[in-house]
This record gives structure tokens, sequence and C-alpha cells, in this order.
């Protein structure tokens, strides 16, 4: 093994180290846009970019998501797959999948595998869960927007529950 330049002039930074620094100091969000609205059964998520995992996925047009479930609940999921294609003519790593339960919570686990460590390939995030009737979808929650990591907040003194060793902590007065 050798060193090699990552963020060095004529350096190519390799996706899985700038997803590895990115996934430490951000968690999973809505970097901007993105809004979602629901009508009938469609949401549709709006132009902007999303990360996960550290990766960053733009959104260049209103993005149709259908959902069929008249009942329970549907679960709109980012699914990034690295075993699919990734060149210039073609993108296939990433996909939107629509999964359906009886209540909120209800949902299998997502699959949230270290793909920046250079073996696992596959990680999924929760844009969205609609609650769904007859007469179409209604939005339950959504993804929030990108936060820091490391950064965590409230208005009491922290306990070793509220926080990690390496995590910042700030207090505010309410």
């Amino acid at each position: 093994m050798s060193l090699y330049g990552v963020t060095f002039k004529d350096q190519l930074v390799p996706c899985l180290d700038d997803g590895a620094m990115q996934q430490k100091l951000f968690a999973d969000g809505i970097v901007r846009g993105c809004a979602m609205s629901a009508s009938g059964s469609v949401l549709t998520i709006g132009r902007g970019v999303i990360m996960a995992a550290g990766r960053l996925i733009g959104n260049d047009a209103d993005l149709a998501v259908s959902v069929s479930a008249t009942s329970g609940y549907a679960r709109i999921t980012l699914v990034i797959d690295l075993t699919g294609t990734a060149t210039t003519e073609a993108f296939t790593q990433v996909s939107i999948r629509v999964d359906t339960a009886n209540s909120q919570s209800g949902f299998a686990a997502l699959t949230q595998e270290d793909i920046n460590g250079g073996v696992d390939t596959r990680y999924e995030v929760a844009l969205a869960i609609v609650s769904c009737s007859a007469s179409g979808i209604t939005i339950a929650s959504l993804l929030d927007s990108v936060q820091y990591a490391l950064i965590k907040s409230g208005t009491a003194v922290p306990t070793t529950d509220d926080i990690s060793p390496g995590e910042i902590y700030l207090k505010y007065e309410a």
C-alpha cells in the first residue's frame, strides 16, 4: 500500500474518501431544495440536493413518486446501491423505493451499510412517510435538513446520554 493525495493539487478526490469525511461531519438530510408535497396518490420531490451517507444526490427536476396503497402508511426511501452503473453516460446507483406498512412504526429497518469503507454497497434513507387512504396520501413526516453530525444542542446541561465522546454540545437559553 502506498500513500496517495486526496485533497491536493491535480489529484482526484475518490468518492470513498470524500463520502467518509462528509458523513463524519453531516447527518443525512436535505442540503437545499427538495421540497416535498402530496397531491392525490403522488408525492412530488422538488429540485435540490440530498445528502445520504456523506454522498450528495442531486435532483434537477420535479420527481413524481406514485403511491398505490389506499390504507396504512407508505415510506418513500432513497436507495443507494453501489453495484449499479456509474459512468458519465449512465448512473443507476440511486433509486426511489416505496414500502408499505400498517402503522407509521411498522416498516422494516433501513439498510445502512458503511458504503464509504470500500466493501459494503447499500445505504437507505427515508425521504418521507405518508398516510394512505382511498382519497390519496397525506405527509406524516419528512427528511430533515442536513445537520452537523457531531454537534447536538439543548436547553439543559448535557448528560452522558445526551452526548458521546467527540461530539460538541451547545447549550442555549430558551
